[in-house]
Order: C-alpha cells, then structure tokens, then sequence
C-alpha cells in the first residue's frame, strides 16, 4: 500500500491531505481565515503535542518561498514516507 496525496490550489484558499499505509493522517489548509492543520498520527497526547510543534515549525515559510513552493515541498517529503512517525522524523533533519 501506498501513501495516499491530496492537494488542491487556488488563488484563495489550499489544501493537501495525506493518509499513510500506517493509518496515520493529516490535512492542512491555508484559506482566508488563516492556517489550518489537523493530524492523526498518535494516540498519545504529549507525543501528538509534539508533532504538532516539529510539523508547524517545519511548515514556516523559508526565504523568497510562497505558499505554493511550501505545499510542493510538503507534498515531496510525505510522498517518500509510510508513516507519520516517518514524517516527523524526516522534518527533525
């Protein structure tokens, strides 16, 4: 099984979701109304809470980068992973 992408761009809002051969999932958004991220990807709280943090620090805008290069980049690195533990870990290099 493989990791499943979705991703949507517009002028005004966007969107990519993932869901992994591991059951694991998120989606996030960024539309008018801000940023958005929802993640699935452990059932422990303090475990999740930190995920949160390494994916949303990892998610910042580096230099002369747009929205669109930010999901593009997003969308490469959980194209190579099979699981969100996977993720974090790629995203803590």
């Amino acid at each position: 099984m493989e990791t499943i992408v979705k991703k949507k761009l517009n002028h005004d809002s966007m969107w990519i979701s993932a869901k992994f051969p591991s059951g694991a999932s998120y989606r996030f958004s960024v539309g008018r109304g801000g940023e958005r991220l929802t993640m699935a990807f452990s059932n422990d709280s303090k475990e999740s809470d930190a995920q949160i943090k390494i994916f949303n620090n990892w998610l910042k805008f580096r230099p002369k980068e747009t929205n669109e290069d930010r999901f593009n980049r997003l969308e490469e690195l959980t194209k190579r992973c099979k699981s969100g533990k996977e993720l974090i870990n790629l995203m803590t290099k």
